[in-house]
């Protein structure tokens, strides 16, 4: 007995416990290789030095996980995170670089609260709404591909059949369990038991005393060889959870363009107050000499009254320049956030100066495109989407082959037999092929024509996007040329009212001006520090408009040159 049953003894032992392959091992894209990145308020370049610094808002400790042993590990970053040295600098340490205001009685920014543009991004990675939403999505595909995989599952089948009453009476009982095959295919075994008196043509339902021990192996020979329903379905899963990391990096970097262009507003609200300061400093000073030379007699009664009057215009410009201020500061505390998640609005004390200008250079635009190619996530989305077309080709060509299996079975009765022919106590092997296809197929045709028109458009839409990127970093780029370039004029404008505003102040205290002539000199010193201001507004929109179109989503700041 033992001898003759040793077919199905090792055929259970493949089905039951050694034949199960991980279906993680069969692709490599796994779900243990894409992980939801952790960010925290300090992110590390490739060489260690630190693209993002510590937010003095304060920022919660990257998690730790743990590993198979139980021990805890630093969770991994994801690949996009770090940057390499030679392509990115410290933010902080460029705003620091502070140069004095379009005010030229403005002095460098040395206000250690000041908050920096760095910390702007360290709450907007850590804290912002959309951010955390966005990284969500790591768990929507990882649950999506533990989904998929669960068509793998071991499947347990069992039964009771009984006819206690009538002239044949019948009790059977069977379990048993199906196994698919990571590589097509299933295998299966089980148990059963037949007992009682059976009709004539059902005698191959009862069994020996012991029952019967059976196991099989169905194996693809034609479809489902390569690819089925059940891989195709965990392919295109892992395929979706690789698509969350591009996804959640275009989250990021809009919204870090967005926190960087509202920090920038604000900084130059604040810098347009101080103009209106000045300004109106100016009249107020010169007010109370007035009073005591009308008083004097060395000036007549209306030049005073026009002084007070320019007082009032220049305080109503200062009220409209501390609404921006407030408007602009309500608009940043959007993405600047407690650790807590809540927002709030920064104080007027926090405002930094504008940061010196770097010099923009006609070397890196060729590089900053090649850049641009490798680190768009667009991209990489785009990709991923052909390669989920792909396995679909793959699904959609495997359903236009013939279902060919071969099905090989083995059973052996146990125990005292219950016929004295003693039919159902040698071991059995049953061997089979079984074939089933459509003949016209049009199912499968109709997909396979339809998928490849669709990758067509996915590759027509990937060409088309890197057209754009181009197209964007040379936007980029000229945007800010032309802004550095109006920086450096509208630098030297402001300079030069300023001289005519001493100059015209020297001859009216000397009595060869008027006051008509001062204040207008005054406005227009007023008019060129606003526009310098402008310019440097429009310079730190075009490096975060740059940053974005190369695809930079820590906040890290261009090099100007390869």
């Amino acid at each position: 007995m033992v001898r003759t049953a040793w077919p199905l003894v090792f055929l259970l032992t493949v089905a039951l416990v050694g034949c199960r392959t991980p279906v993680g091992e069969m692709f490599a894209t796994s779900s243990k290789t894409h992980e939801c990145p952790l960010l925290d308020g300090q992110q590390r370049t490739g060489g260690g030095s630190e693209a993002v610094t510590e937010s003095r808002i304060g920022t919660p400790s990257l998690p730790q996980a743990v590993n198979e042993t139980g021990t805890p590990q630093e969770v991994r970053l994801a690949s996009w995170q770090a940057t390499e040295d030679a392509e990115t600098e410290d933010v902080k340490s460029q705003d620091s670089r502070a140069r004095s205001t379009p005010d030229a009685s403005a002095t460098p920014d040395e206000n250690p609260d000041a908050l920096q543009l760095s910390d702007v991004i360290s709450s907007v990675l850590n804290t912002f709404p959309m951010v955390q939403a966005a990284a969500l999505q790591f768990e929507v595909a990882q649950g999506q591909v533990l989904s998929a995989e669960g068509a793998f599952d071991t499947k347990l089948k069992g039964s009771t059949e009984n006819g206690p009453l009538g002239f044949y009476e019948t009790y059977r009982h069977s379990l048993g369990a199906v196994q698919p095959l990571a590589y097509g295919g299933e295998i299966f075994g089980g148990y059963r038991v037949g007992r009682g008196v059976f009709q004539p043509w059902y005698q191959e339902r009862q069994t020996n005393e012991g029952g019967e021990f059976k196991a099989g192996l169905a194996v693809p020979l034609s479809r489902n060889v390569d690819i089925d329903a059940r891989r195709a379905g965990v392919r295109k899963a892992n395929l979706a959870l690789a698509a969350a990391d591009p996804q959640f990096r275009a989250a990021v970097i809009r919204t870090v363009k967005a926190g960087s262009e509202a920090y920038w507003q604000w900084v130059a609200a604040a810098e347009q107050r101080r103009i209106a300061e000045r300004i109106l400093s100016l009249a107020s000073t010169r007010n109370s000499g007035l009073e005591e030379e009308v008083k004097a007699g060395a000036k007549e009664p209306p030049v005073l009254k026009d002084n007070r009057r320019a007082i009032l215009s220049r305080e109503a410009k200062l009220i409209d320049t501390q609404r921006k201020l407030r408007q602009s500061a309500a608009k940043l505390s959007i993405f600047l956030r407690t650790p807590a998640g809540e927002s709030f609005v920064p104080e007027d004390g926090q405002v930094p100066a504008f940061p010196q200008p770097d010099v923009p250079s006609e070397e890196w635009r060729e590089w900053l495109t090649q850049q641009a190619i490798q680190s768009r996530p667009e991209l990489r989305d785009l990709g991923l989407a052909i390669d989920r077309v792909d396995v679909e080709l793959a699904e959609a060509g495997n359903d236009l082959l013939p279902n060919v299996n071969a099905v090989l079975v083995g059973s052996q009765d146990m125990g005292e037999p219950t016929s004295s022919k003693r039919d159902k106590s040698e071991f059995e092997l049953e061997a089979a092929v079984l074939v089933d296809v459509p003949l016209q197929r049009r199912k499968a045709r109709g997909k396979l024509t339809s998928l490849e028109a669709k990758r067509a458009q996915l590759s027509q839409k990937r060409r088309l996007t890197e057209d754009k990127i181009g197209t964007d970093i040379e936007v980029a780029i000229a945007a800010v040329q032309a802004a550095y370039e109006r920086v450096e004029r509208t630098r030297e404008a402001r300079e030069l009212a300023d001289f005519m505003i001493e100059v015209e102040t020297e001859k009216f205290d000397a009595g060869e001006s008027n006051l008509l002539s001062v204040a207008l000199r005054e406005e227009q010193a007023a008019q060129a520090a606003s526009k310098a201001v402008d310019a440097l507004l429009e310079y730190h929109l075009g490096r975060a408009a740059l940053r974005a179109a190369v695809g930079v989503d820590n906040g890290s700041t261009i090099e100007w040159s390869p």
